[in-house]
């Protein structure tokens, strides 16, 4: 689509042939064109192939100058479905920016499952301080879907759960445990934070945690990870740490 102009691509974008929908989301990711952006989100809003869908989320990245206050708008509406919600809190976690903090936090308390766990994810991608409780007091939720996405997000922040191991809730404790030991996990470090002095620190600080916390559950958590029959690097931490502990 060399040559092509930005009016030109988006009538392709709207065409019916998938592949040329691919094509043209992948022409306007590629060139970024400031005049775009609203349109990069409307197709993002629109689009029903998840391949394209993807590929439009990179180009409201690539456009993030032009797209993301008109993703924050498109959020500030009262009629947006599920999918949708969930679609923009998506590309928002890519783009990581601090001006939307607002915006993501009300859906932290979302009664959409998925709505809530996208809103975690994405506000522990930008990390803003005054944004870590809008994730941790979720601690406890019952859900493994819920339970594995809280922890995912806790993950990519760092160690921000080792004040939950003096939660009076013993589920709370138990979750706390079980973030900390995955910031420990090697094979978990591709979702943390990318500056890998941090990295480095924040998982000395999860094992110091998790060493000297007088919770039972982390005894718990070590116990039944200990028995993972996949084994791995992570199995070699959590027999350390039962031996630390002991």
């Amino acid at each position: 689509m060399s040559g092509s102009s930005v009016e030109e691509v988006l009538v392709v974008a709207h065409n019916g042939d998938v592949m040329m929908r691919q094509k043209a989301a992948l022409w306007l990711g590629a060139n970024a064109p400031a005049e775009a952006g609203r349109a990069i989100v409307d197709l993002l809003v629109s689009e029903v192939d998840d391949a394209v869908i993807e590929t439009l989320t990179w180009a409201a990245v690539a456009a993030r100058s032009h797209s993301t206050k008109t993703i924050v708008e498109a959020l500030e509406r009262d009629d947006l479905d599920e999918v949708t919600t969930t679609r923009l809190l998506h590309a928002l976690s890519k783009l990581e920016a601090p001006t939307t903090v607002e915006v993501v936090r009300r859906f932290a308390n979302d009664q959409r499952p998925i709505v809530a766990a996208k809103a975690w994810w994405a506000l522990a991608r930008i990390g803003a301080p005054e944004t870590l409780a809008d994730i941790t007091d979720h601690l406890g939720v019952s859900s493994p879907d819920q339970r594995e996405a809280l922890i995912r997000a806790l993950v990519q922040w760092g160690p921000s759960a080792v004040e939950e191991l003096s939660d009076d809730d013993s589920v709370v404790r138990s979750q706390a445990a079980e973030a900390l030991i995955r910031i420990a996990d090697p094979d978990a470090r591709g979702v943390m934070p990318r500056r890998d002095h941090q990295v480095e620190a924040g998982v000395e600080q999860a094992l110091e945690a998790l060493r000297t916390a007088e919770a039972h559950e982390v005894d718990d958590v070590l116990l039944l990870l200990a028995d993972d029959p996949h084994g791995g690097p992570l199995k070699v931490i959590v027999t350390d740490l039962m031996e630390a502990r002991s």
